[in-house]
């Protein structure tokens, strides 16, 4: 049998497909052990034979069979439990087990209570409040109200539970302010990893010294402390694909490495010697900056090539990735489902796969032609190709040398020299070139963007912040004033190179692609990848499929998944908030409110809901556009997320009521207009059709003011009738301004409600409902939230009509329809409490 480059390539392809297989299908475990080994034995018994294709064919379905088989043994076991209630206050003991991270208002860590149950702590700090000094290994007791990670209940949903879980996280505990955290005598936790956490405590107080303002960026590039990060400074490097340059990652490993491996060579370390330091520093570095899932996968990458360099094998870098990738998924076969794993095992694929070969056959001779290129006697050792190339070179200086009267080796030199950098520059775009082929497809799903720039800003961006790498940390452990300031401009021009990238991105993101477009992309590169040893030009016409897949995807003619004869109400959930989605019988799509989580005055920002919430839902759908975003009125928890949707899906209308003032409402119409939104002050009487669908603005009254602060009396109150069925969206209107839809009979029967201020005490009167007479009631509230929304005063009278109650924290997503006789509704879940 002929022997392969890459022995280790199919069986791990092998088992990653067992490992997906597992995902979809149930198996027995004793069955599945049973079945690989027989296949393993049947394999064998055909390879002594020469039964080859039997024998490779039976040992990859024994992989598979392994594959299924760890990753039931790896499935993990029931979830720890803590006697305590959804926001109950409870006194916790356990061990500080990583560093603190700091920010501007908290102080963040992870306390281990036992063995395998972990809890992430935030301790919220007052104005001026210094935070209290922890470190890895404290023992601690302190105060906080617990509860358990939760995803939201949408299509699209990041599951937040699963990615704490696999750090074996399940409650997180925000401390009481003020509240004293007593540390107790004796110290727990390993005292290597103590260690490490010393250095990386110290590498980062002289961070903060040295680099003072710049300090959370230069921070984030050597030690991945990520923490004091403003989104907006890295928002360009986001958009234009380098976010991976800046943070810490596999590259900054092997970079390191590299240099490393470069000046013990320089000094004449022998290579043995100077690799097993190298591979010993690049482990240091992978733990003391924070040992990363990339950077642990970067230094074993290394350590195994290595083992191939003390062995006196040649290191094949795809037999690499099969073994480093095997190694992990033998260890934990979940981060096969994780993104990172997935992006940086398909860039490195990339690299071997396509750039390697690429570059081995068209910049590598001419790298060969350029060394010793006055010597003619080599010419006759290499390949003709380059052996012209070299012919070509001379006969150039030659012509130079009788214009100039220089002599022609000079220019000779001078030719080979310039040509150099060219040839690096190539190289550098050839393999940022693959890995956004290759990854382009994994940037549209996960993160629905494409970087058009990506290609030379990856070029730009990332030498300058490999540079800024190296200056850092020479800067960092020499403390020399020079070396601080190249670190500072090289940082700094990065940002701004990848700022001035923007200009040439698209203002679109990308809904999600139908899985039959994903397959067919995937499918052409793969193929593209075995072709490229075969024939190159059929591996160029696979590429230009995938990347003609992928076109598509980006312009994206594929139709949302909405109605054109029925009126929808979507309840999104958003924790505690309201997002509403409205699709009128005519297809023209509203939102209304968009989420969002108050500050209370703090300084870090809170998470955007809706570019992680809202936004993932409406691409779930393939929505790629809104024709009228509206604001109910201006609480963070209903116009948080407006600015995401605003730029995310260019709606043609924002409807405000026009109440209320704030620093934030007045950013958002100010950004608004700026991207061509007719900004709209709407009161009750405003009419407007859509389809057979009529919307009727029964509130703010058109007298009503209020130039200070929002109240939740601000409400812009929306009634939808389509046929004989009425949707009713009051905001958060509370009991004087239902009694006044009572009074002036603006609202009659409601067939379905969506309920205000989430169920509070203070609104959905009994006169209110007696008015409405609704038949469904859907309220949008968060899980265990602090105001006991919904009021059990507001369920009972809802009850008491025999209203049926819909909520976004048992239920996730609700979404109601009509088409104007019948009413029928799904949720995302549904609750064992109904």
């Amino acid at each position: 049998m002929a022997r392969m480059r890459e022995p280790l390539l199919l069986p791990f392809l092998a088992f990653a497909a067992g490992v997906i297989l597992q995902r979809w299908i149930e198996f027995n475990r004793a069955e599945v052990l049973m079945a690989a080994a027989a296949l393993f034995s049947l394999a064998l018994v055909a390879s002594r034979r020469d039964a080859w294709w039997l024998a490779w064919t039976t040992s990859m379905l024994g992989f598979c069979a392994t594959g299924v088989f760890v990753a039931l043994l790896r499935q993990p076991g029931p979830k720890p439990e803590l006697d305590a209630a959804p926001g109950e206050l409870v006194t916790l003991t356990g061990c500080v087990i990583d560093a603190p991270r700091f920010m501007p208002d908290r102080e963040q860590f992870v306390l281990e209570l036992s063995a395998g149950a972990r809890a992430r702590v935030n301790i919220f700090l007052r104005e001026g409040e210094a935070p209290p000094h922890l470190d890895y290994g404290d023992r601690v007791t302190l105060e906080g109200r617990v509860r358990k990670p939760r995803n939201y209940g949408n299509e699209g949903a990041f599951d937040i539970e699963t990615y704490f879980a696999r750090q074996k996280i399940f409650w997180t505990v925000s401390a009481r302010t003020g509240a004293p955290i007593v540390r107790e005598e004796n110290g727990c936790g390993n005292p290597a990893w103590g260690a490490i956490y010393r250095v990386r405590s110290w590498l980062l107080d002289r961070i903060n010294r040295l680099y003072e303002t710049d300090a959370p960026k230069i921070a984030a590039l050597l030690i991945g402390e990520s923490a004091g990060l403003e989104r907006e400074w890295t928002d360009s490097f986001r958009k234009t694909g380098t976010y991976h340059a800046l943070v810490v990652s596999g590259t900054h490993v092997t970079l390191l490495a590299a240099l490393l491996t470069f000046f013990l060579r320089a000094f004449f370390v022998p290579q043995l010697p100077a690799l097993v330091l190298t591979a010993s520093l690049a482990w240091l570095y992978a733990l003391v900056a924070g040992a990363s899932i990339p950077s642990i996968r970067a230094a074993a990458g290394f350590t195994l090539f290595l083992a191939c360099r003390f062995f006196y094998r040649r290191a094949r870098l795809l037999n690499i990735v099969a073994a480093v990738a095997g190694i992990f998924l033998l260890w934990d076969p979940g981060q096969l489902f994780d993104t990172s794993f997935q992006l940086s095992f398909g860039a490195l694929a990339a690299i071997a796969i396509l750039a390697l070969p690429l570059d081995q056959r068209y910049l590598d001779p001419l790298r060969t032609g350029l060394r010793r290129a006055q010597d003619v006697k080599r010419d006759i050792r290499l390949s003709p190709a380059v052996a012209e190339f070299r012919v070509e070179l001379r006969l150039l200086a030659e012509t130079v040398s009788l214009r100039t009267g220089l002599p022609s080796s000079w220019v000779l030199k001078a030719a080979a020299w310039s040509i150099r950098p060219v040839l690096v520059l190539a190289a550098l775009m050839l393999v940022s070139a693959s890995i956004q082929l290759a990854l382009a497809v994994p940037f549209l799903v996960y993160f629905h963007r494409f970087a058009v720039s990506a290609v030379l800003a990856n070029v730009g961006v990332a030498t300058l912040l490999e540079f800024g790498i190296s200056t850092g940390f020479a800067a960092t452990l020499s403390g020399f004033p020079p070396l601080v300031w190249v670190t500072r401009w090289l940082i700094n021009r990065a940002a701004s190179l990848a700022e001035w990238h923007l200009q040439w991105e698209p203002d679109f993101r990308v809904p999600d692609p139908p899985l039959l477009m994903i397959l067919l992309s995937l499918a052409a590169l793969a193929a593209c990848g075995w072709a490229m040893r075969k024939s190159q030009r059929l591996a160029l016409a696979l590429a230009g499929l995938s990347t003609a897949a992928v076109g598509v995807m980006i312009l994206f003619p594929f139709t949302a998944q909405a109605g054109r004869t029925e009126l929808e109400l979507t309840a999104v959930d958003v924790g505690q908030g309201d997002g509403l989605l409205v699709v009128f019988p005519d297809g023209t799509r509203m939102s209304v409110d968009a989420g969002g989580i108050p500050g209370f005055g703090r300084k870090t920002k809170p998470m955007d809901v809706g570019e992680a919430v809202v936004a993932p839902y409406l691409w779930s759908r393939a929505i790629r556009t809104l024709d009228i975003v509206a604001i109910t009125h201006a609480h963070a928890d209903h116009m948080g997320g407006t600015m995401a949707l605003v730029d995310n899906f260019h709606p043609k209308e924002l409807w405000i009521s026009g109440l209320g003032k704030s620093a934030e409402l007045d950013a958002l119409l100010n950004h608004s207009r700026s991207r061509g939104v007719n900004v709209r002050v709407l009161r009750s009487g405003y009419r407007r059709s859509f389809g057979a669908a009529e919307l009727h603005v029964v509130g703010p009254h058109p007298d009503a003011w209020n130039e200070g602060a929002p109240h939740n009396n601000d409400s812009l109150s929306l009634s939808i009738r389509l046929g004989r069925r009425t949707f009713f969206l009051p905001g958060d209107a509370e009991r004087s301004l239902e009694e006044q839809f009572v009074a002036d009979d603006s609202i009659g029967k409601v067939d379905v409600l969506k309920v205000a201020h989430h169920g509070g005490r203070t609104s959905t009167t009994f006169a209110f409902i007696e008015k409405t007479k609704p038949t469904l009631a859907l309220i949008s509230v968060g899980d265990g939230n602090r105001y006991n929304h919904p009021h059990p005063d507001v369920l009972e009278r809802l009850q008491s009509h025999h209203t049926s109650v819909l909520r976004t924290d048992r239920d996730g997503r609700v979404t109601v329809r009509t088409d104007g006789r019948r009413i029928w509704f799904d949720t995302y879940r549904w609750s064992s409490a109904r």
